[in-house]
């Protein structure tokens, strides 16, 4: 773990192998997610993945609460439906 500074124009110079772990080049766009106060950069080609993953996720947790909620041997007006 490092430390940067912040310049007097809100700029952070990221270390090399930090850049290089995750395949970073110069130009690149990276993307700034806040997070329970922590600052997450994403490489913006990594956006569409990350969003299509979140999706599926938020796809599948939907999907479980409907399913618990239809199957339910209480509700007796389903049930003969």
């Amino acid at each position: 773990m490092r430390n940067v500074k912040i310049s007097a124009r809100n700029q952070v110079a990221l270390p090399k192998d930090a850049l290089d772990s995750i395949g970073a080049h110069v130009g690149e766009r990276l993307i700034v997610h806040v997070r329970n106060g922590i600052l997450e950069l994403i490489p913006e080609r990594l956006a569409d993945r990350l969003l299509e993953r979140g999706l599926a996720d938020f796809k599948a947790a939907g999907l479980a609460t409907f399913e618990r909620a239809w199957d339910n041997d209480e509700d007796e007006a389903w049930n003969e439906a």
